[in-house]
């Protein structure tokens, strides 16, 4: 598979998405891939997407609650992720901007069941 990023754009075999916030960073998996748009200038919390290879969103990550000093928070003012990490051929790291880390799993943005 072969992509491609320029700002807000990525162009996966041939197919171009764009995002409302400037790609960041790709994962590549054999078919399919993690992005993670900017984080800065973030218009969303959920700045993370599964993409095909056929250029498809597949997902983008939910809202997941987080806890801080004890107290879960579902919505967060300014809380997007900042760093994603490929952990094996199944599982991506997220961190977020208060870093708190998730995992997921790569292929349907679901949290991870997996310890």
């Amino acid at each position: 598979m072969s992509f491609k990023t320029f700002h807000k754009n990525l162009v996966v075999n041939c197919q171009m998405i764009t995002f409302p916030d400037q790609v960041m960073e790709v994962l590549e998996y054999d078919d399919f891939y993690v992005i993670m748009t900017d984080y800065h200038q973030s218009s969303t919390n959920e700045n993370v997407y599964g993409i095909d290879p056929n250029g498809f969103i597949l997902w983008q990550i939910s809202t997941f609650k987080h806890s801080i000093e004890n107290k879960e928070v579902e919505d967060l003012f300014f809380n997007p992720y900042t760093s994603i990490e490929k952990l094996n051929s199944r599982h991506v790291k997220l961190i977020d901007f208060n870093n708190q880390s998730i995992i997921i799993e790569a292929y349907s943005g679901c949290l991870s069941a997996d310890k």
